[in-house]
């Protein structure tokens, strides 16, 4: 399977040592870009033409037409519709258990995106056209916030957009600095208000109070 643009490996006999006018053909609309030809192996890419769903792929040289093996077109758009677990913590991995969609090809490439910032993921799997895994390791100083979620051919052709799909939260550690920074002035707080006490009932004192 693949989409217009991508490029397969049909293997084989009797091709001729030389395409010629030789073709490879999906259903009847024939490739027109091929980056190899031998006598048991060919090069080419889904034609653009080619119709969306499942065709035959047959090889089509002088000497006639060869067994017809199945093949399955995909759309050209790559769709993105959610992602689980959708949100992370800077300094941790998060193992994406379903990145879904739609029309997801062979060694898909994905990515979270805010604005210029990009994080790769690593460990992609496509389970399905419908289905990828991942694993998305945001850094202890990674912008937290929204991100987009983006997923891609192999070649960079294809594209498929999840918009603010993935978040990335502040680490236990920045809520920690917070909490030792509140203490101290805490503590010089009570340490005024002992203080004031203090001189009031000195003052008191004073007065015969």
């Amino acid at each position: 399977q693949g989409a217009a643009g991508t490029e397969l490996t049909v293997d084989g006999r009797g091709f001729g040592a030389t395409r010629g006018t030789s073709t490879v053909r999906f259903g009847s609309i024939a490739a027109t870009e091929y980056t190899y030809w031998s006598d048991t192996r060919v090069k080419c890419k889904v034609p653009a033409a080619a119709p969306v769903g499942n065709v035959q792929l047959t090889v089509v040289t002088g000497f006639g037409t060869s067994n017809q093996e199945p093949f399955a077109v995909l759309s050209s758009s790559i769709n993105v519709t959610s992602i689980t677990p959708n949100a992370g913590t800077q300094g941790t991995t998060v193992n994406v258990t379903n990145l879904a969609g739609s029309n997801f090809t062979d060694n898909p490439v994905v990515w979270i995106e805010q604005g210029a910032t990009r994080l790769d993921s690593t460990n992609e799997v496509k389970v399905s056209s419908t289905q990828i895994t991942c694993t998305i390791t945001p850094g202890t100083s990674q912008p937290t916030g929204a991100y987009d979620v983006v997923v891609s051919n192999s070649t960079g052709t294809q594209q498929g957009r999840l918009t603010g799909g993935f978040t990335v939260n502040a680490s236990s550690g920045s809520c920690g600095t917070g909490a030792v920074t509140a203490l101290p002035l805490f503590g010089l707080m009570m340490g005024l208000m002992v203080l004031v006490g203090a001189r009031s009932r000195e003052r008191s004192k004073e007065l015969g109070l």
